[in-house]
Protein backbone atom coordinates (compact mmCIF):
# COMPACT_ATOMS: atom_id res chain seq x y z
CA UNK A 1 0.00 0.00 0.00
CA UNK A 2 1.19 3.58 -0.90
CA UNK A 3 1.58 6.07 2.07
CA UNK A 4 -0.01 9.25 0.82
CA UNK A 5 0.62 12.07 2.30
CA UNK A 6 -1.76 14.30 0.16
CA UNK A 7 -4.27 14.42 3.06
CA UNK A 8 -3.59 17.93 5.29
CA UNK A 9 -4.68 16.36 8.46
CA UNK A 10 -2.08 13.21 7.81
CA UNK A 11 0.62 16.03 7.02
CA UNK A 12 -0.22 17.83 10.22
CA UNK A 13 -0.16 14.47 12.31
CA UNK A 14 3.17 13.66 10.76
CA UNK A 15 4.63 16.89 11.60
CA UNK A 16 3.86 17.61 14.97
CA UNK A 17 3.50 13.32 16.12
CA UNK A 18 5.96 12.25 18.72
CA UNK A 19 7.92 9.58 19.69
CA UNK A 20 6.79 8.21 22.57
CA UNK A 21 7.49 4.39 24.16
CA UNK A 22 4.98 1.83 24.98
CA UNK A 23 4.40 1.81 29.02
CA UNK A 24 6.17 -0.77 30.67
CA UNK A 25 2.60 -1.82 32.47
CA UNK A 26 0.85 -2.74 28.78
CA UNK A 27 2.64 -5.32 26.49
CA UNK A 28 3.64 -4.12 24.09
CA UNK A 29 1.19 -5.34 19.96
CA UNK A 30 3.73 -6.61 17.30
CA UNK A 31 3.16 -3.15 16.06
CA UNK A 32 4.29 -0.93 18.31
CA UNK A 33 6.95 -3.34 19.97
CA UNK A 34 10.17 -1.56 20.70
CA UNK A 35 13.45 -2.35 19.06
CA UNK A 36 16.18 -1.91 21.54
CA UNK A 37 19.32 -1.49 19.72
CA UNK A 38 21.48 -0.13 22.16
CA UNK A 39 22.83 -0.39 25.88
CA UNK A 40 19.74 -1.88 27.93
CA UNK A 41 21.21 -0.62 30.71
CA UNK A 42 21.37 2.76 29.50
CA UNK A 43 17.48 2.43 28.26
CA UNK A 44 18.39 5.29 25.95
CA UNK A 45 18.00 3.69 22.35
CA UNK A 46 14.67 2.62 21.27
CA UNK A 47 14.27 2.85 17.41
CA UNK A 48 10.27 2.21 16.98
CA UNK A 49 9.12 0.22 13.73
CA UNK A 50 7.66 3.53 12.82
CA UNK A 51 10.38 5.56 14.39
CA UNK A 52 10.28 9.39 13.83
CA UNK A 53 13.75 10.73 14.50
CA UNK A 54 14.62 14.54 14.56
CA UNK A 55 18.05 14.89 12.13
CA UNK A 56 19.44 17.33 14.46
CA UNK A 57 21.53 14.13 16.08
CA UNK A 58 23.37 13.31 12.93
CA UNK A 59 26.98 13.94 11.96
CA UNK A 60 27.67 16.23 9.17
CA UNK A 61 28.94 13.49 7.37
CA UNK A 62 25.53 11.17 8.09
CA UNK A 63 23.72 14.90 6.73
CA UNK A 64 25.67 14.97 3.77
CA UNK A 65 24.81 11.77 2.60
CA UNK A 66 21.46 11.56 3.17
CA UNK A 67 20.81 15.01 1.07
CA UNK A 68 22.98 13.83 -1.90
CA UNK A 69 21.25 10.28 -2.06
CA UNK A 70 17.62 11.89 -1.15
CA UNK A 71 18.28 13.67 -4.55
CA UNK A 72 17.92 10.81 -6.71
CA UNK A 73 16.70 7.94 -4.28
CA UNK A 74 15.21 6.90 -1.61
CA UNK A 75 17.20 6.72 1.46
CA UNK A 76 18.20 3.18 3.45
CA UNK A 77 19.43 3.62 6.99
CA UNK A 78 21.18 0.79 9.32
CA UNK A 79 20.04 1.47 12.93
CA UNK A 80 23.07 0.90 15.42
CA UNK A 81 22.72 2.00 18.84
CA UNK A 82 21.59 4.97 19.24
CA UNK A 83 23.05 5.92 15.62
CA UNK A 84 21.42 6.09 12.33
CA UNK A 85 23.71 5.32 9.49
CA UNK A 86 22.96 5.96 6.07
CA UNK A 87 23.89 3.55 3.88
CA UNK A 88 24.87 5.81 0.23
CA UNK A 89 25.58 2.83 -2.04
CA UNK A 90 22.48 1.04 -1.04
CA UNK A 91 20.50 2.26 -4.97
CA UNK A 92 20.19 0.44 -8.08
CA UNK A 93 22.98 2.35 -9.67
CA UNK A 94 22.52 -0.39 -12.74
CA UNK A 95 18.72 0.69 -13.20
CA UNK A 96 18.58 4.22 -11.59
CA UNK A 97 14.83 4.51 -9.78
CA UNK A 98 14.43 0.82 -9.43
CA UNK A 99 13.84 1.29 -5.75
CA UNK A 100 12.14 4.40 -6.21
CA UNK A 101 12.89 8.16 -5.01
CA UNK A 102 10.96 10.88 -3.26
CA UNK A 103 8.10 12.90 -4.99
CA UNK A 104 8.40 16.34 -5.24
CA UNK A 105 7.89 18.45 -2.13
CA UNK A 106 4.44 19.02 -0.71
CA UNK A 107 4.48 22.56 1.03
CA UNK A 108 2.83 23.26 4.19
CA UNK A 109 2.52 26.90 6.32
CA UNK A 110 5.79 27.93 7.33
CA UNK A 111 6.52 26.18 10.83
CA UNK A 112 8.78 27.12 12.92
CA UNK A 113 9.87 25.28 16.52
CA UNK A 114 12.07 25.21 19.24
CA UNK A 115 13.50 22.33 22.05
CA UNK A 116 15.34 22.88 24.46
CA UNK A 117 17.22 20.16 26.44
CA UNK A 118 18.58 20.18 30.01
CA UNK A 119 18.39 16.34 31.19
CA UNK A 120 19.54 12.97 29.80
CA UNK A 121 16.52 12.10 30.45
CA UNK A 122 14.99 14.84 27.63
CA UNK A 123 18.42 14.41 25.66
CA UNK A 124 17.02 10.35 24.59
CA UNK A 125 13.74 10.97 24.44
CA UNK A 126 13.63 13.85 22.35
CA UNK A 127 17.28 12.94 20.66
CA UNK A 128 17.53 9.42 20.68
CA UNK A 129 19.70 9.40 17.94
CA UNK A 130 23.33 11.04 18.18
CA UNK A 131 22.53 11.46 21.73
CA UNK A 132 25.84 9.89 23.00
CA UNK A 133 27.71 11.99 20.92
CA UNK A 134 25.87 15.47 22.92
CA UNK A 135 25.74 13.87 26.21
CA UNK A 136 29.40 15.18 27.42
CA UNK A 137 27.83 19.01 27.08
CA UNK A 138 25.39 17.91 29.51
CA UNK A 139 27.23 16.74 31.61
CA UNK A 140 29.57 19.56 31.59
CA UNK A 141 26.44 21.69 32.69
CA UNK A 142 25.05 23.09 29.07
CA UNK A 143 21.78 23.00 27.95
CA UNK A 144 21.21 22.07 24.41
CA UNK A 145 18.62 23.92 22.19
CA UNK A 146 17.06 23.07 18.65
CA UNK A 147 15.57 25.68 16.36
CA UNK A 148 13.81 23.88 13.28
CA UNK A 149 11.62 25.10 11.01
CA UNK A 150 9.42 22.82 8.37
CA UNK A 151 8.69 24.29 5.36
CA UNK A 152 6.97 20.98 3.60
CA UNK A 153 7.30 16.87 3.29
CA UNK A 154 8.77 14.81 0.76
CA UNK A 155 7.41 10.96 0.52
CA UNK A 156 8.82 8.26 -1.33
CA UNK A 157 7.50 6.53 -4.16
CA UNK A 158 7.18 3.18 -2.98
CA UNK A 159 5.35 2.84 0.55
CA UNK A 160 7.44 -0.69 1.09
CA UNK A 161 10.88 -1.59 0.98
CA UNK A 162 11.26 -5.54 0.59
CA UNK A 163 14.66 -7.66 1.52
CA UNK A 164 14.87 -9.78 -1.23
CA UNK A 165 14.88 -6.61 -3.13
CA UNK A 166 18.02 -5.40 -1.90
CA UNK A 167 20.13 -8.73 -1.47
CA UNK A 168 21.35 -8.19 -4.88
CA UNK A 169 22.82 -4.70 -3.97
CA UNK A 170 26.44 -5.17 -1.99
CA UNK A 171 25.40 -1.58 -0.87
CA UNK A 172 22.56 -2.26 1.40
CA UNK A 173 24.12 -5.26 3.49
CA UNK A 174 22.63 -4.17 6.99
CA UNK A 175 20.07 -1.76 5.66
CA UNK A 176 17.33 -1.72 8.66
CA UNK A 177 14.76 0.37 7.57
CA UNK A 178 14.54 3.42 4.60
CA UNK A 179 13.46 7.06 5.14
CA UNK A 180 9.37 6.45 3.75
CA UNK A 181 8.96 10.54 4.01
CA UNK A 182 10.65 13.72 5.58
CA UNK A 183 10.19 17.08 6.92
CA UNK A 184 12.25 19.16 4.93
CA UNK A 185 13.49 22.92 6.09
CA UNK A 186 16.31 23.98 7.73
CA UNK A 187 17.68 23.45 11.67
CA UNK A 188 20.22 24.56 13.68
CA UNK A 189 21.53 23.06 17.31
CA UNK A 190 23.52 25.01 19.66
CA UNK A 191 24.74 24.12 23.40
CA UNK A 192 24.43 27.17 25.63
CA UNK A 193 28.26 27.29 26.22
CA UNK A 194 29.06 28.01 22.40
CA UNK A 195 28.27 30.54 20.01
CA UNK A 196 28.69 28.60 17.04
CA UNK A 197 26.12 25.70 16.40
CA UNK A 198 27.15 22.44 16.87
CA UNK A 199 24.62 20.90 13.86
CA UNK A 200 23.33 22.62 11.12
CA UNK A 201 21.26 21.78 8.08
CA UNK A 202 20.00 24.65 5.42
CA UNK A 203 19.87 27.93 6.50
CA UNK A 204 17.46 28.59 9.35
CA UNK A 205 17.38 32.52 9.37
CA UNK A 206 17.58 32.71 5.83
CA UNK A 207 14.50 29.96 5.18
CA UNK A 208 12.91 31.86 7.73
CA UNK A 209 12.78 34.61 5.34
CA UNK A 210 10.01 36.05 3.27
CA UNK A 211 10.60 35.22 -0.55
CA UNK A 212 13.46 32.75 0.52
CA UNK A 213 15.08 31.06 -2.39
CA UNK A 214 14.32 27.20 -2.08
CA UNK A 215 17.55 25.80 -1.67
CA UNK A 216 18.29 26.96 1.48
CA UNK A 217 15.48 25.10 3.05
CA UNK A 218 15.29 21.34 1.25
CA UNK A 219 17.69 19.94 4.89
CA UNK A 220 15.44 16.93 6.21
CA UNK A 221 14.30 18.48 9.88
CA UNK A 222 12.97 14.80 10.63
CA UNK A 223 12.65 11.30 9.60
CA UNK A 224 9.86 9.00 9.10
CA UNK A 225 11.41 5.50 9.03
CA UNK A 226 10.15 2.24 8.03
CA UNK A 227 11.48 -0.86 8.56
CA UNK A 228 12.35 -3.03 5.36
CA UNK A 229 9.92 -6.25 5.37
CA UNK A 230 10.74 -9.68 4.13
CA UNK A 231 10.29 -10.84 0.71
CA UNK A 232 9.85 -9.26 -2.81
CA UNK A 233 8.32 -5.94 -3.93
CA UNK A 234 4.78 -7.62 -5.36
CA UNK A 235 4.07 -6.65 -9.56
CA UNK A 236 1.20 -4.77 -8.57
CA UNK A 237 3.22 -2.05 -6.76
CA UNK A 238 5.04 -1.19 -9.44
CA UNK A 239 2.64 -0.78 -11.97
CA UNK A 240 0.93 1.34 -9.29
CA UNK A 241 3.70 3.90 -8.85
CA UNK A 242 4.06 4.11 -12.97
CA UNK A 243 0.53 5.10 -13.62
CA UNK A 244 0.85 8.34 -11.88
Amino acid sequence: MLFSLNKPGLVAALLLGGCSATPASTPPSSADAVVMVGSAAAGACPIMPDARPYAFGLDPTELSSFESQAKTNVVFVAAEGCSLRVLPSCDAAASPGKLGGYRPLLRTSVNRSRIDIRTTGELYTRLPVGGPALLPRLEAGESLHADYLVVGMREAEYGQQYRDDLAALPGCAGATHFVYAYAAGAFALHASGSRDALRRGGDLEGCDAQGADASRCESPVRLYLRPIVDGHRPPQATLDVAAK
